[in-house]
């Protein structure tokens, strides 16, 4: 989605500056709020009903991840588009299924990733002689 909003900003005849609002104001009092936090909370509102209405009104139907206009391609993993690209989510999601697996059978390891302590680790390895960080 940013590549495609990029790309569209890029063709415009005009100069776009930035502003970050702050979110989730909702709870200040609405007056007391710039326009620019106003219209924001003005914008999730319209945005959440507009999301009722689609899920509500009319019948479900089975959801398809589409190329936008003016991006330049998509990344979709076992069928979920990616909207953001990293390394490591990269590897997680493709190898971590028969990884994990792997290294709890060959030395016992925990198969939920949640309770290695990765840094740790990774700090230890690097004391190794160099010959040894392969194989640990």
């Amino acid at each position: 989605m940013p590549q495609a909003i990029y790309a569209r900003i890029d063709l415009l005849p005009i100069k776009i500056s930035w502003k970050l609002v702050e979110g989730h104001q909702d709870d200040n009092k609405y007056v007391a709020l710039d326009c620019w936090a106003q219209m924001n909370i003005k914008m999730d509102t319209l945005a959440k009903e507009f999301l009722a209405d689609c899920t509500t009104m009319h019948p479900p139907r089975a959801h398809k991840y589409q190329k936008l206009l003016y991006e330049k391609w998509t990344l979709e993993i076992r069928g979920v588009k990616q909207s953001s690209i990293t390394r490591y989510g990269l590897y997680v999601t493709l190898f971590g299924p028969r990884t994990l697996p792997f290294w709890n059978k060959r030395d016992k390891l925990s198969k939920n990733p949640e309770d290695i302590c990765w840094e740790e680790n990774k700090l230890a390895i690097r004391h190794l002689p160099f010959g040894l960080r392969r194989w640990r």
